[in-house]
């Protein structure tokens, strides 16, 4: 008995056997016990949170699942050590890995919970906002990361507040530089977020027009009525009073027809009922018809002023209708033998 006391008193590198013994069970045990949480207690963390409505207990049990087997080995490994006399250079070195391990940890839990409510939220919006969200996640998780290698660098011993102001001072260098570059990619966030345009919308800023087709980091492209590319700074779109198509419910069209004054008023009666008739059989559920009168009589024709509603906001429709109520008016002033007179100017000259 006495030799059996003896061996576990015996001394290598500064311990006792029967504290590598004590160290050796611990880790067994802390190592089973994690095991065991892993295969039992998560399972049925995860049959209990799917028969819950939300799915929120879903994704923290699914994060904790897929958490290493490592981190759990590493773990049992660190906390046993913790009984053992190690010298400080050692002791350094795992309370680094430690810390290094369980903020890796920390950063992917909360990059996934990030990723759980950029989800969330993004599918209740359009797509121009779920964008905004997915680029605000990316950024919040870049935040998370620049934190957490800080804050190592702080446990590591070096010294944060000069690193801070050198960021800094080459902040403010790197904001000067590229003050336009910033001044576009917080245009493209107010863009997305406040929503003055969005994919799809016919605006008209100054005198270029076309429908947006893509709304990038720092520019807007549109496609003009007649096929080209049009590139616009986010930052242009954000600071320029424009108008914007997209959001109108619906179209309103003016149009002015010249008639000659040698038409008998009794036509000039039938042709404001017959022009009704079109627009009202152009298409009963987009075209509204709202007025048409013989407003003006002006030097060289009798002017209508027809007004009619689009209750669509596609240009191409837009243009559709408007050739096809055209068309439709000059076959009837054809048809019922109007002229169509055009300003002319006679001038006479005397001789002598």
């Amino acid at each position: 008995m006495d030799k059996f006391k003896e061996i576990l008193n015996y001394e290598i590198f500064n311990n006792q056997i029967q504290d590598y013994l004590l160290f050796l069970v611990l880790f067994g045990v802390l190592f089973l016990a994690f095991r065991f949480f892993r295969l039992v207690v998560l399972n049925r963390l995860v049959v209990f949170s799917e028969k819950t409505k939300n799915d929120f207990d879903d994704t923290v049990v699914s994060i904790v699942s897929n958490i290493s087997k490592f981190f759990y080995w590493f773990l049992s490994f660190y906390i046993a050590s913790r009984i053992l006399n190690i010298d400080d250079f050692w002791k350094n070195v795992l309370n680094k890995i430690f810390i290094i391990s369980v903020t890796y940890e920390v950063v992917i839990f909360l990059g996934s919970l990030i990723d759980y409510f950029v989800d969330k939220f993004s599918k209740r919006k359009d797509k121009s906002s779920k964008i905004a969200f997915l680029a605000l996640g990316k950024f919040s998780k870049w935040a998370v990361w620049l934190a957490a290698i800080l804050m190592l660098l702080s446990n590591f011993g070096v010294n944060i507040t000069a690193i801070a102001t050198g960021l800094g001072i080459g902040g403010l260098a790197v904001a000067f530089a590229f003050q336009s570059v910033l001044k576009d990619l917080f245009s493209y966030f107010t863009i997305l977020l406040d929503k003055p345009i969005r994919l799809g919308d016919f605006i008209v800023i100054g005198d270029k027009k076309g429908t947006v087709k893509n709304i990038g980091l720092k520019t807007t492209r549109l496609e003009a009525p007649d096929g080209e590319e049009i590139i616009l700074a986010n930052d242009m779109v954000t600071s320029t009073d424009f108008l914007n198509y997209g959001k109108a419910q619906y179209r309103r069209v003016v149009c002015k027809i010249g008639v000659g004054y040698n038409t008998p008023i009794k036509k000039l009666k039938k042709i404001k009922k017959d022009i009704q008739k079109i627009i009202e059989k152009i298409d009963k559920e987009k075209v509204r018809f709202d007025r048409c009168h013989l407003k003006n009589m002006d030097d060289w024709a009798l002017i209508y002023e027809l007004v009619y509603y689009i209750d669509d906001r596609d240009y191409t429709f837009y243009m559709d209708v408007n050739e096809k109520v055209n068309l439709k008016i000059l076959e009837l002033l054809e048809k019922e033998e109007v002229e169509i007179p055009f300003p002319t100017q006679t001038i006479y000259t005397r001789k002598g």
